[in-house]
């Protein structure tokens, strides 16, 4: 469950993931056969799309393909994307598919970056998961949670 004492704003609304360790061609398509009721659920949902790439260990270009086309979407959708804290291996791949500044290319480094760059008004926390999870925002307040299981995904609320 997501910290439900935060400090978002009223009015914010997001779809937050967090990647599991390993998203590479090998276990994208896993993740995405999994996830894809779920994702087909909230691929219209009015909210920022925010991806915490933080304890991702092992990518590759179609990695990099899935993170654009999520960001496209949401744009097309009139919302805005980041990727908050993805590892130099993440962050090596964005320098040569999609050159730029890091604002540019829509990654913030929670730890070190003035908020005030950050393209979407606030991240929530970042609560790590094994299998990876998909967190949904609205109304400034948590809603509800997943988790990436052999059968699909998992509810926990």
């Amino acid at each position: 469950m997501a910290d439900e004492s935060t400090n978002a704003p009223g009015d914010f609304c997001a779809v937050v993931i967090t990647a599991p360790a390993r998203v590479d061609m090998d276990s994208l398509d896993e993740l995405l056969h999994g996830a894809s009721e779920l994702m087909e659920q909230l691929e219209k949902f009015p909210g920022h799309r925010i991806i915490h790439a933080r304890q991702i260990q092992k990518a590759d270009s179609a990695t990099v393909a899935e993170l654009l086309d999520i960001s496209r979407r949401a744009y097309q959708l009139g919302f805005k994307f980041v990727i908050c804290d993805p590892p130099s291996l993440l962050d090596n791949f964005f320098d040569i598919y999609f050159p730029g500044s890091d604002v540019q290319q829509n990654i913030f480094y929670t730890g070190k970056d003035d908020p005030k760059v950050c393209p979407v008004p606030w991240i929530p926390p970042f609560l790590q998961s094994k299998t990876g999870r998909i967190d949904v925002w609205k109304q400034g307040q948590w809603h509800a949670s997943y988790h990436w299981a052999h059968e699909g995904m998992r509810r926990d609320r």
